[in-house]
């Protein structure tokens, strides 16, 4: 896993909701330290800008139309991708919490649980 030295940290973010997305970049670009570099839609999109713009950081939603978001990571891990991987979700199932667990070294995961 290649270590972050340069700023600012370059980020993708990969949802397919569009509020979230824009949400989350107006967030992030008020940080001098980081820098959105693209946003992808799906799964799909989000393998073929990683692979293209080499982001530091991928912020991958796990529910994602066309390529979801396990197997945008899988993709992304047998290519041999450096990326850090933050994976976003509302809830997740114990089969998925095995992947990833399972998942190559570097990953970290966030649970946004809604508590009503």
């Amino acid at each position: 896993m290649r270590k972050i030295t340069s700023y600012p940290i370059r980020i993708l973010i990969a949802d397919d909701h569009a509020i979230f997305r824009d949400g989350l970049r107006r967030l992030l670009v008020t940080q001098e330290d980081f820098a959105v570099v693209a946003e992808a839609r799906d799964g799909k999109e989000a393998v073929s800008l990683t692979r293209e713009l080499r982001p530091d950081i991928l912020l991958l939603d796990l529910a994602m139309p066309k390529v979801p978001g396990m197997e945008a990571l899988r993709e992304l891990a047998q290519d041999g991708s450096s990326v850090y991987t933050i994976l976003l979700t509302a809830a997740i199932a114990a089969e998925k919490q095995v992947g990833v667990d399972t998942s190559r070294s570097g990953n970290h995961f966030r649970n946004q649980s809604r508590q009503q």
